[in-house]
């Protein structure tokens, strides 16, 4: 099909006219397109797709450039991919045809564009492509660097050749990478692939005037959508309604359209392979798969379904319709990591009348976050702790709850020995990030009796500060031990700190470690060690300071799992509604029970 509108270029040689831009010819090939798709379709399509013809010439009509002011760029480029997305959608390609329609289609697409840029002289179109490299295209550098990533011979630095000097390519990126930009955003194709993708979001897929190719455009608020306190009835922040705003673009004025529904929905994931010894006995002895293989992990593997929200909108014929979709209050907030998700999405569906009527989606992720002190102005209060370890005391104060924005975490210790006996040498103190996966289930393969079991923690320990108290103190001087917040991955932290989540497979919290150690002398005092809970949050956008760490910003982890034989559950729950409850810690004025998830009160009733 591709070949025979390349074709059609000689059909419609370009005119004779002093125009840098635009030659009027390619209005003829234009026309030409428009009146025969159709036609062409049927005879490259299979017939099941025939009915959806009508609708799929509109994308690839417009993928070629357009005829009124005779111009290309990456709009008409993303509606021939629609027009692709489209033909998928509806069955038309395989899972097997998807490297070709890529490889095979589009470049060969490419080609004829090109052909069309230097023939008719198109004029780039708004949206420069990929700015520097090319005016009209910006898909195959996505696309193209993705095809590069883990070449055993291409590598990112083939891309630059230095002739003037006698090294080679890789010794003139390494070279000059740490001084120039642009050889430093070549070192890695897979950073050169990740930048351009979120490139592409931002400045073609968010651009209106780019997306008017497509019938009607789903635009959300790009900041996130945000809640304070936790996730549960009791939380008196959770009568205050989340708004979630956005807008929806018609662009094609001649369609009537009968139905406009919004559509909010929220689903957690989990997946991981955990040893068959930290599940409950009951439940490795009722499956009899697991008793005969007796494999060293199971496969944990299930979705639920966190809810599913609809909003009617009324079509009035305007251009845009600006909606605010009230939230439901118990919400987790989005996260990814490594054994699990939190995802949330909002898609419109509109339906329009006449012959060939049927519902088109339009869906965009939304980006859920969950605040535990809802100002720097928060009043927190602190915990007290007493213990007595034959001839030591001590006294501790520690905040409930503290903030990334304030850099570290201080608390005060106070302490009473008898220093004939033993002598306080030093103070360790560091924060413990703890990631526990939980998984449910049924118990018994004929019963609806349903569980939840937490998986032992992974723990990752923070780098700690060091304290020596001053050589003359005495039992009543309080001492003031802080270390810092890792906000930035480092050498010596790797990892920078996440905020408290929770939701029905994952909770992050985190704990404090102080380790006091002894003098050494004639009485030989073991080094004392305490934990102490805290929960370590971020303000709402709108309070904080400039810094911020993104809660669902997936971090490396360190998979428990050991053994190479594993077996899945059989029977997991996929399709629970998750009702409120299960985070109960401190709420707003701090002072709420001590924390007992609830996600036992699992309801599979939506």
């Amino acid at each position: 099909m591709l070949d025979t509108i390349d074709a059609w270029i000689d059909d419609f040689p370009p005119l004779d006219n002093p125009q840098r831009f635009g030659n009027k010819a390619f209005r003829s090939w234009a026309a030409k397109l428009a009146e025969s798709s159709s036609s062409l379709m049927k005879t490259a399509l299979s017939d099941q797709l025939h009915v959806a013809i009508p609708e799929l010439s509109e994308y690839l009509n417009k993928g070629f450039g357009n005829e009124t002011r005779i111009d290309y760029g990456s709009g008409h480029e993303l509606s021939f991919a629609a027009w692709l997305a489209g033909i998928a959608l509806l069955g038309g390609f395989t899972a097997d045809d998807h490297q070709a329609i890529v490889l095979r289609i589009f470049v060969r697409y490419l080609e004829l564009v090109r052909r069309l840029q230097i023939t008719y002289s198109l004029e780039p179109a708004g949206s420069h492509g990929v700015w520097g490299l090319d005016d009209f295209q910006f898909l195959p550098y996505v696309w193209g660097s993705a095809q590069l990533i883990n070449h055993p011979k291409l590598t990112p630095r083939s891309v630059v050749e230095d002739r003037s000097i006698s090294t080679s390519q890789r010794e003139v990126v390494d070279t000059f990478a740490d001084d120039y930009m642009y050889f430093r955003c070549i070192q890695y194709i897979l950073q050169v692939n990740t930048g351009m993708s979120k490139m592409y979001v931002a400045e073609v897929l968010k651009k209106v005037p780019v997306v008017q190719h497509f019938r009607f455009v789903l635009q959300v608020d790009p900041k996130p959508v945000y809640y304070i306190g936790p996730a549960t009835r009791e939380n008196p922040m959770s009568q205050i309604r989340t708004k979630l705003l956005g807008n929806v673009y018609f662009n094609d004025a001649k369609i009537k359209w009968n139905r406009i529904t919004l559509h909010f929905t929220g689903k957690a994931g989990l997946n991981i392979y955990a040893a068959s010894s930290t599940l409950p006995s009951d439940v490795v002895s009722s499956q009899s798969d697991l008793q005969e293989s007796s494999p060293a992990t199971t496969h944990l593997e299930t979705t639920v379904t966190l809810c599913d929200v609809e909003k009617e909108l009324i079509f009035s014929h305007e251009k845009v319709i600006d909606f605010g979709f009230y939230l439901p209050p118990y919400l987790p907030p989005s996260i990814k990591t490594k054994h699990a998700f939190v995802e949330y999405t909002l898609s419109v569906v509109c339906s329009s009348s006449g012959p060939f009527s049927k519902k088109q989606k339009v869906e965009t992720p939304v980006t859920v976050c969950r605040h535990y002190l809802p100002s720097p102005s928060s009043l927190i209060p602190s915990v007290e702790y007493h213990g007595v370890r034959e001839w030591f005391e001590w006294s501790a104060e520690v905040p409930k709850a503290t903030a990334i924005e304030a850099g570290e975490i201080v608390m005060a210790l106070r302490w009473s020995v008898e220093k004939e006996l033993v002598e306080v040498d030093k103070i360790e103190f560091s924060i413990q990030e703890l990631e526990t996966y939980r998984c449910m289930f049924v118990y018994y393969r004929f019963s609806t009796k349903a569980g939840v079991h937490n998986l032992p923690p992974m723990v990752t320990q923070f780098p700690n500060t060091t304290y020596h108290p001053p050589t003359f103190s005495n039992s009543s001087e309080t001492h003031f031990i802080r270390t810092a917040v890792p906000l930035i991955a480092t050498k010596r932290a790797p990892n920078t700190i996440r905020t408290h989540h929770f939701d029905p497979f994952l909770e992050i919290s985190h704990r404090l470690k102080l380790e006091i150690y002894f003098v050494a002398s004639a009485t030989i005092a073991p080094p004392l060690e305490l934990v102490f809970p805290i929960i370590i949050t971020d303000f709402p956008p709108n309070t904080k300071a400039d810094y911020f760490v993104d809660p669902s910003s997936p971090v490396q982890l360190v998979s428990t799992a050991s053994g190479n034989t594993s077996s899945s559950l059989p029977q997991p729950i996929s399709s629970a509604i998750i009702q409120p409850g299960g985070d109960e810690v401190p709420c707003v004025d701090l002072d709420l029970p001590e924390y007992t998830p609830r996600y036992e009160d699992v309801s599979t009733a939506p």
